[in-house]
């Protein structure tokens, strides 16, 4: 369990980088989006310095079929999406 004083300051700080939320884009706790329970319905924390992100969520693990229970579940190239951003921002 996160302690208040520490989801402040994550916020405070800019370090929660994603979180569960419902299909209005609302932050939520409903546990039929944030499946792991996870405190302030946070999925994703960037370190202090923002260079390390840590995420809840196995986007890597996408497989046709292996996520039957959820009818909307799709690949999110979260992986290419950051290369793609950062080699154009090296380009610029």
């Amino acid at each position: 369990m996160v302690r208040e004083d520490q989801l402040r300051m994550w916020a405070k700080n800019g370090q929660i980088a994603t979180q569960y939320c419902d299909a209005s884009g609302v932050v939520t706790n409903d546990p039929n989006v944030n499946l792991n329970a996870s405190d302030g319905a946070i999925e994703g924390l960037l370190s202090p310095d923002g260079r390390i992100f840590g995420k809840m969520g196995h986007t890597e693990r996408v497989l046709p079929g292996l996520y039957r229970n959820i009818p909307s579940m799709s690949e999110f190239k979260i992986f290419e999406n950051a290369v793609a951003y950062f080699t154009t921002q090296e380009e610029e």
